[in-house]
């Protein structure tokens, strides 16, 4: 938290909602709050399917990092790039997002790990 010395003193209660966007911008929470967000509706914007092998990373200069456990989900994320962040911007109110990229990784809690499928 900053001192705000010189600015008048608020007498009174403030709501933790009102409260919320002072302390993540102090912190400079922004892209991980965003992160956080975006995590939680990916499944929504991408579908089950490509959510199950994929996980927004990062945010660096309103750039979304997404790894992906596989190149084809990789080649389909950049197919469908413009509308992710269309939805995500629009639907969802994240206009910090401008451009999306993806890296091939292993994902850890990968729900296809272990059913089946073999290492190469």
């Amino acid at each position: 938290m900053r001192f705000r010395l010189g600015e008048k003193r608020e007498y009174r209660t403030r709501s933790f909602k009102s409260l919320l966007s002072s302390v993540i911008h102090d912190f400079n929470l922004d892209e991980e709050y965003v992160l956080g967000q975006i995590q939680v509706v990916w499944p929504d914007v991408v579908g089950e399917i490509i959510a199950t092998h994929s996980v927004p990373k990062k945010i660096i200069k309103s750039t979304l990092y997404v790894s992906v456990d596989h190149p084809v989900y990789a080649n389909e994320l950049a197919m469908i790039q413009n509308s992710i962040i269309a939805s995500l911007q629009e639907k969802h109110k994240l206009v910090m997002i401008q451009h999306m990229r993806t890296d091939i990784e292993r994902i850890e809690g990968n729900s296809t790990q272990g059913k089946g499928f073999r290492k190469r």
